[in-house]
């Protein structure tokens, strides 16, 4: 008599879940302040690492960008992207709360940085499946 075990596929984790609807709304083009504010808490930091030779190409590698702008359309915090010997740099002007060793700039800046660098064109297989996903629930990551 032959026995066929059918074992249970585990369920995605929460964090999986969550980082998935992240990319999810990443490649549909969610506006940057929309998917910083449901998928960060207000006090979260990024940190892109890169190799050393990208970093004048890329100047937003090595460098943490932490919290968020006091509101993208408040006058009480600026941001204004410039360009200086074709290397794009960001000026900005926030409350105290963001200025830390990150110079007082902001996941917000991050998202401008980047868009103002890179181009992202997803394709129908961009968004890997759920079982693709590395997560590891102890570190959070």
């Amino acid at each position: 008599m032959s026995s066929t075990s059918h074992e249970k596929t585990p369920s995605p984790s929460p964090l999986t879940l969550h980082t998935h609807a992240f990319i999810s709304a990443f490649i549909a083009g969610s506006p940057p302040a929309e998917t910083l504010s449901k998928y960060f808490t207000p006090t979260a930091s990024i940190h892109e690492h890169g190799p050393e030779w990208a970093r004048e190409r890329l100047p937003f590698l090595a460098k943490t960008f932490t919290g968020r702008s006091s509101s993208p359309t408040s006058s009480s915090s600026s941001s204004s992207l410039t360009t200086t010997d074709a290397t794009p740099t960001i000026k900005t002007s926030k409350d105290q709360n963001n200025q830390d060793s990150n110079n007082g700039e902001t996941m917000d800046d991050y998202y401008a940085l980047l868009s103002s660098i890179l181009r992202f064109k997803p394709s129908s297989e961009t968004l890997p499946p759920l079982d693709a996903f590395n997560v590891d629930e102890e570190k959070g990551v």
